[in-house]
């Protein structure tokens, strides 16, 4: 059980279904519960919609965790389409510049 995140639904789009909770954990000479000097501990919930909250001992706050984003969340969906347009542009000035085939495919697996 989370001590102290106390966040139940996603800001973004409301999803109030938790996935995982958990703490962070030491293994290093045998498992236990990783603990701040201060005495808490670093605590993850997700939801899932995809989105993720941490507990940051440091700070004694919520944050968001920027690897785990909501699914529903209109900037990310927009970020997402604006990415896939860019990715075809790029594309489409490789090939009209006459750039080999060889080298767009490898550019298409290497950064899109």
């Amino acid at each position: 059980m989370l001590k102290n995140i106390k966040m139940i639904t996603c800001p973004k789009c409301g999803c109030a279904e938790i996935v995982k909770e958990y703490v962070d954990v030491e293994n290093y000479n045998k498992p236990k519960v990783h603990q701040h000097t201060n005495g808490t501990r670093w605590e993850h919930r997700a939801f899932l919609c995809g989105f993720e909250v941490i507990y940051e001992p440091n700070f004694k706050r919520e944050t968001i965790n920027n690897q785990f984003e909501c699914f529903y969340d209109h900037e990310v969906i927009a970020r997402k389409e604006k990415e896939i347009i860019d990715k075809a542009s790029v594309l489409e000035l490789l090939t009209k510049n006459n750039i080999s085939e060889r080298l767009i495919n490898k550019i298409k697996l290497n950064c899109l």
